[in-house]
């Protein structure tokens, strides 16, 4: 063998080595890792408690630290799976179960990360902690259940897709011991910007509206709240800003510039 061939015989097994060695190294990458980019996502607001296995096939607890700052509160039980079968269209994929039952899959490719087939149902209360906005910590009950065929996000996080979005059992501290009922929100993302709608299938107070949220933006939303006056006419005290009294006492209107 010429001392070219061995030169290169040489090269190539250093190569085959460390290929082999970053194979072994990304095969052990630990589940944490998931647990601390929902951190840095959320600003601590969401985090993976008790992750198991590894980045490619584990299990953990999503947690949400309660809104006055306290201790991390159990959400639901997770579990993910590696699907080779996406590095043949150049993309990682993951499949996710909710609480042993399919919660969607997660793809990540140059061009973003998509959401495919998603259905999941988490508690409103904790949610909110992960948004600094003073709206989020008005004391939200009930469940949240979200739906979705596909969104795709590219790494500017401009959005195209569809989201649905059910808020079940709703209650808040604004306006205590009234059961709000359920409201549905549908979202249509096209190329980062938001349009949405509202509607109420069964509550005490019954809202509808349409808004939108360009991308970099800001939120507008124009609606309005209708059901007993008692009740309705609080709303723009608690409201200050957003609700707006007419003439007619069952009904206020929504204003969001």
């Amino acid at each position: 063998m010429s001392a070219v061939r061995r030169a290169l015989a040489r090269i190539a097994g250093a190569l085959s080595f460390l290929v082999l060695l970053a194979a072994l190294l990304l095969a052990r990458l630990p589940a944490g890792l998931v647990d601390a980019a929902l951190a840095r996502l959320t600003d601590g607001g969401l985090r993976l408690a008790e992750a198991r296995g590894t980045l490619w096939r584990g299990s953990a607890l999503l947690a949400g630290r309660e809104v006055d700052g306290g201790e991390l509160a159990a959400l639901l039980p997770l579990a993910w799976t590696f699907s080779p079968s996406g590095l043949l269209r150049g993309e990682l994929a993951w499949s996710v179960d909710a609480a042993s039952r399919a919660a969607g899959s997660i793809r990540v490719a140059a061009d973003g990360v998509a959401l495919e087939a998603l259905s999941l149902t988490l508690p409103l209360r904790t949610l909110a902690a992960a948004s600094k906005h003073p709206l989020a910590h008005a004391g939200w009950g009930g469940s949240l259940q979200a739906e979705s065929e596909e969104l795709h996000c590219d790494w500017t996080a401009r959005c195209s897709g569809a989201l649905a979005l059910e808020w079940r059992d709703a209650a808040s501290a604004l306006l205590p011991q009234a059961r709000l009922g359920r409201y549905r929100v549908r979202t249509a993302f096209r190329e980062g910007d938001l349009e949405f709608g509202v509607r109420t299938p069964e509550g005490l107070l019954r809202i509808t509206g349409e808004g939108s949220l360009p991308f970099g933006g800001r939120l507008a939303f124009e609606g309005s709240v209708a059901g007993e006056p008692g009740l309705v006419g609080r709303l723009p005290a608690v409201l200050d800003g957003i609700a707006f009294a007419g003439e007619d006492p069952a009904k206020v209107t929504l204003r969001i510039r």
